[in-house]
């Protein structure tokens, strides 16, 4: 099981909001055992079809419901690969 960046954001804030460290690591393990297999589904299918994630989704929800998923993916991703790139030029010391 990969650790995604949202969730340990989410699980921060759940804390800073007054969830408690309990409450924001029963939502995150819920919240995994909700989001795994669907993913998992999603991943089979698009390894059975030969057809990325992004494509899948479609089947499932549509042309016009897979936009927010696709546009949050986006936005994700300028958000991710600059950090990742930022982080990995850092001398360390």
């Amino acid at each position: 099981m990969g650790i995604s960046l949202l969730g340990i954001v989410a699980g921060a804030g759940l804390i800073a909001y007054g969830a408690g460290s309990t409450r924001a690591l029963i939502a995150t393990v819920v919240g995994g055992v909700i989001g795994g297999p669907m993913l998992a589904a999603a991943g089979a299918l698009g390894a059975a079809s030969g057809q990325p994630g992004m494509v899948v989704l479609r089947r499932a929800l549509g042309d016009r419901g897979s936009y927010l998923p696709t546009a949050l993916n986006i936005i994700q991703g300028f958000g991710w690969g600059p950090s990742r790139s930022s982080s990995s030029r850092r001398p360390r010391g």
